[in-house]
């Protein structure tokens, strides 16, 4: 039997809530029309910063995550059946 998560952080703008303090902090962000993390390749802007990190991967060609096979993915997410 799996033990139930317990999530007090719940933001006040959704239904969302979180067990880390940290991770509502940057869930907050989402709701922000702000899009202050810029790509310095491109005029490609995003409001958290680890979309920013994982969108600088399609400039620089590389990837995260490598196969078993001779395919490559970004993420493992990317990878589906494959992982």
């Amino acid at each position: 039997m799996m033990k139930e998560l317990i999530k007090p952080f719940a933001c006040t703008l959704c239904s969302a809530s979180f067990s880390h303090k940290f991770m509502l902090e940057a869930h907050i962000g989402t709701h922000s029309s702000v899009k202050s993390h810029r790509c310095d390749y491109c005029s490609a802007s995003f409001v958290q910063k680890v979309a920013l990190e994982k969108h600088l991967l399609t400039h620089l060609g590389k990837y995260l995550f490598g196969a078993p096979t001779e395919k490559v993915y970004r993420s493992t997410i990317d990878k589906g059946p494959h992982f």
